[in-house]
């Protein structure tokens, strides 16, 4: 009974991992690599040229290949935690009735009622979590796209 929540943690915080190192290994070949030219390497000998152009161009890539390598790796980390959620929500009580019937105890109705509600919910909760950046999206091309628009 509690396999499944450690299998769903693990899963997701390997796919993490993954993501994590992959973008690890393409910083290599990014901006930053295109900037390994002749020039660097002269203002790299030089440091008194704190100021030229190259350098500055550099610290810009450096800062804006940083940023959207934690962005990516930020959006994969908030889905994970979106699905892992979304698994909780769905089968907490379902895990609340068997405790309760494994104690002994009388398991409420109103309990078996969530259950059967919240049980069909989770595929709505993972098309939500899954259709979320699209709608988005959609809504910041278009002007003025109400939610339910950007969602069709």
């Amino acid at each position: 009974m509690f396999i499944v929540p450690c299998v769903i943690v693990i899963s997701l915080g390997m796919i993490y991992r993954g993501v994590r190192q992959q973008e690890k290994k393409m910083a290599r070949y990014g901006e930053r690599a295109l900037m390994q030219g002749p020039q660097q390497t002269a203002t790299a000998a030089n440091d008194s040229n704190e100021g030229t152009p190259n350098t500055l161009l550099s610290k810009i890539l450096r800062r804006k290949t940083k940023s959207i390598k934690q962005s990516n790796s930020r959006v994969v980390l908030q889905r994970a935690f979106a699905y892992t959620c979304s698994f909780f929500l769905t089968w907490s009580w379902w895990i609340i009735a068997v405790v309760l019937a494994f104690a002994g105890a009388e398991v409420p109705n109103a309990i078996w009622y969530l259950v059967s509600i919240f049980g069909p919910l989770q595929d709505t909760w993972n098309l939500f979590i899954f259709i979320y950046p699209k709608v988005i999206a959609a809504k910041s091309k278009g002007g003025d796209v109400t939610w339910w628009q950007a969602f069709v």
